[in-house]
């Protein structure tokens, strides 16, 4: 029985090692590759009290948005599906001369990752104005629950974001071995092809996926734009749309969805 015993932890540990080499040999690949995703965001606009019923009724709930992630074994771009107009224009005739317009414009905006430096580069656009915001990637935190689903046609494993008050979780495919993922995500050993969170206000899937058809020089660092904090770009976008409002009489109302 002893015997037996020993065996069976051998063989159990030889099936793990070739997996790892397995792993290994997967991740050295030369990976190419484009995933589209479709985000979709819940949101309620506050302060409507005041308004009339049938100017409450065209107030958006929700949005959604196409994006498109390109990727290879050293690093990733993120950014705005092309071809697509991910803008929400609404208007309507109140009569009297009156007329209310509804805007929600998706900004011109790329993350650039690069896996070994572990930082995030963000080219966004605000006001006309370009930024670049840089953001390291080593400080978060995943639990691996192992829930499995398909995305797109891969199998994918179920993780959670450690301290996320939105109970974010992910869902990566070990299948396509690169550490990147939609928006800021990142650092689980699989591509990232799904997210969102507990009350499903934030939902990002992949709906399709390219693999190799792609030219590597596109996934380039941005470089255009002033160079800001996290907080200091947040500072910027507060005291601008202070100052359309004031330009406005009050008579603006602006829709800000943080993501």
């Amino acid at each position: 029985m002893e015997r037996t015993l020993k065996t069976l932890s051998k063989s159990i540990l030889v099936a793990i090692v070739f997996t790892v080499i397995g792993f290994q040999a997967m991740a050295q690949e030369n990976l190419l590759g484009k995933v589209t995703y479709q985000k979709k965001e819940v949101f309620e606009i506050k302060g409507l009290e005041d308004l009339p019923e049938n100017m409450k009724t065209m107030m958006p709930t929700d949005r959604k948005t196409n994006h498109e992630l390109l990727f290879s074994n050293e690093a990733s771009l993120y950014q705005n599906a092309k071809n697509v107009d991910n803008d929400v224009n609404i208007s309507q005739d109140m009569g009297g001369g009156n007329e209310v317009q509804i805007q929600i414009k998706e900004p011109e905006s790329y993350l650039y990752f690069n896996y070994e430096k572990k930082e995030i580069v963000e080219e966004t656009e605000f006001m006309s104005r370009r930024f670049l915001i840089t953001t390291p990637t080593d400080t978060v935190k995943w639990q691996i629950v192992g829930n499995q689903k398909e995305i797109a046609g891969y199998k994918c494993i179920e993780a959670k974001l450690v301290g996320s008050d939105e109970g974010l979780k992910a869902w990566f495919a070990p299948e396509i071995p690169v550490s990147t993922g939609p928006d800021n995500y990142t650092g689980l050993p699989g591509l990232i092809l799904g997210l969102s969170t507990e009350k499903g206000d934030l939902v990002i899937e992949a709906t399709s996926i390219e693999m190799g058809n792609i030219d590597p020089k596109e996934i380039k660092k941005p470089k255009k734009g002033k160079k800001v904090s996290h907080t200091e770009f947040a500072k910027i976008r507060a005291e601008k749309m202070k100052e359309m409002e004031e330009a406005t009489g009050g008579h603006m109302m602006i829709i800000q969805i943080d993501e």
